[in-house]
């Protein structure tokens, strides 16, 4: 995962993050008030996107992880 952050003339910041899980790629774009709220919701969006495309794709996400990914936040735990 891939993120990117830009602040906008209008005090609001533009994020997107570039995702790619076994050939298959993605880009995410989110806007918020602050850096701390579109990075939040960067890593919500890809950890879904990576859950849901591994799942699609019959993989495993860090099938050695001592607990299973099952929400957003659990890719970004390991």
């Amino acid at each position: 995962v891939l993120m990117t952050l830009r602040a906008l003339e209008d005090d609001e910041v533009l994020g997107w993050a570039d995702i790619d899980l076994d050939g298959q790629a993605a880009r995410l774009e989110t806007r918020g008030a602050d850096e701390l709220q579109v990075t939040y919701e960067l890593i919500q969006l890809s950890g879904a996107w990576l859950i849901d495309t591994a799942k699609a794709r019959g993989l495993v996400l860090f099938a050695w992880a001592q607990k299973p990914v099952v929400a957003p936040m659990d890719v970004f735990e390991l």
